[in-house]
């Protein structure tokens, strides 16, 4: 099986789990269910993490990621209500549509960058990228398609004028 088809898998797996033990009007708190998140992320983890990034742009990205997943489990915890149960005196929480849909977005979201980048080609890691990295002169193709033409600071003359040539046969700036 493909990364990516194991990655779209985890996804679904951690929105059905999500969608079953939250939604609903009345749902009581139990250990299991405060541990499950942490049991589910625990299994899956290992999976896909090869090389723990401490340092440069990855880093960046990481803790970057890390801060939008708190943000993201603070507006999901502002989606839903947690009470003590009246008849038991138990915690509970009750989480309706807007839960569901602010969790399908954001699974969604995980499955798109899932796509993105193992499919995006020529697809390079961000600590790959040299230090200064500038874009390069290219030479342009001339009539033919050749790539040997002119560099990219020749200087032509004016527009429809064709070149002088100097005794050597090249062009005179």
């Amino acid at each position: 099986m493909s990364t990516l088809m194991t990655a779209e898998i985890v996804n679904a797996v951690v929105l059905a789990a999500v969608l079953e033990a939250d939604l609903g009007s009345h749902r009581t708190i139990t250990m299991f269910r405060v541990l499950r998140p942490i049991l589910t992320t625990a299994a899956i983890v290992p999976l896909f993490l090869e090389k723990v990034t401490t340092r440069g742009a990855g880093l960046t990205v990481e803790l970057a990621g890390a801060a939008a997943r708190v943000a993201g489990g603070l507006i999901a915890l502002a989606l839903m209500r947690i009470y003590r149960s009246g008849t038991a005196g138990r915690p509970a929480s009750a989480a309706g549509w807007g839960y569901a849909l602010w969790w399908t977005a954001v699974i969604g979201a995980r499955a798109l960058f899932s796509y993105g980048s193992l499919v995006r080609p020529a697809a390079r890691p961000l600590d790959a990228l040299p230090r200064g990295h500038r874009r390069r002169h290219h030479r342009r193709p001339d009539l033919h398609g050749r790539r040997d033409g002119p560099g990219p600071h020749h200087r032509p003359g004016r527009p429809g004028q064709a070149p002088s040539r100097s005794s050597a046969g090249r062009p005179h700036p």
